[in-house]
């Protein structure tokens, strides 16, 4: 599956203004709800990077779990 690993701000507008049902999405935008960041702010694609790692990573180990136990 594709993770995308964003180099710039604008490869972020990019990704939330592309009709991509990417479930990649909804972490890309509760990033950016948790920071508040606003039009004007600079967005830190670094911390946005490590944060859908983190989440994927979760989710990996949460779906793991399940297999374990089902």
């Amino acid at each position: 599956m594709y993770a995308p690993n964003f180099s710039t701000a604008l490869d972020v507008q990019k990704f939330l203004k592309s009709n991509s049902g990417s479930w990649y999405r909804p972490m890309v935008e509760e990033y950016i709800e948790l920071c508040s960041i606003r039009n004007d702010e600079e967005l830190s694609v670094e911390e946005l990077n490590g944060w859908i790692e983190y989440e994927m990573q979760t989710l990996t180990k949460g779906y793991e779990e399940w297999l374990s136990i089902n």
